[in-house]
């Protein structure tokens, strides 16, 4: 899966939630910070929004939402996230506290065009903001990524100011 296309599929998403809601805008979160693996390669950095390439060429967004469903139970928040997924056959799936924040991590394989597509996935809520944290592949996700993920995710700090 090319990364313009991930970005997009993303952004769908992302922009779904607004619309479903009556909204026409999303508010992001500012002024958060994280700290990328080194061999991460940055493809793309806003105020709020953040892509990364892999060495393995495994994919990392992270995208964020504010002053919508805040509240909402963490595990709808991660369907939400695989909308235009089918056939999501999870593997592990476990709640976590990150610098404070309740947070849900998932790793699964879904189908995406009839194929398969492995992903990681944390959704974290803090301060009526919810950040997706995601790294997909069509291949399986090897063990140095997945802990390099979560190291990363684990990175994340964010103060409202």
């Amino acid at each position: 899966m090319r990364l313009k296309t991930y970005i997009l599929v993303l952004g769908v998403v992302g922009l779904s939630g607004g619309c479903f809601s009556g909204k026409r805008s999303v508010k992001h979160a500012e002024g958060y910070n994280l700290i990328a693996p080194s061999g991460w390669q940055e493809h793309g950095h806003g105020e709020n929004e953040r892509a990364y390439k892999l060495p393995s060429g495994n994919l990392v967004a992270v995208t964020s939402s504010c002053d919508r469903h805040a509240q909402a139970d963490l595990q709808i928040l991660t369907r939400d996230l695989l909308l235009g997924t089918r056939k999501q056959t999870y593997k592990k799936q476990e709640h976590m506290t990150i610098n404070g924040a309740k947070a849900l991590y998932s790793s699964l394989v879904a189908q995406l065009e009839g194929k398969p597509v492995h992903y990681e996935a944390v959704v974290l809520s803090k301060d009526n903001c919810i950040f997706d944290f995601t790294m997909v592949s069509r291949k399986a996700i090897g063990s140095a990524d997945v802990s390099q993920f979560l190291s990363f995710v684990k990175s994340f700090q964010y103060a409202k100011n």
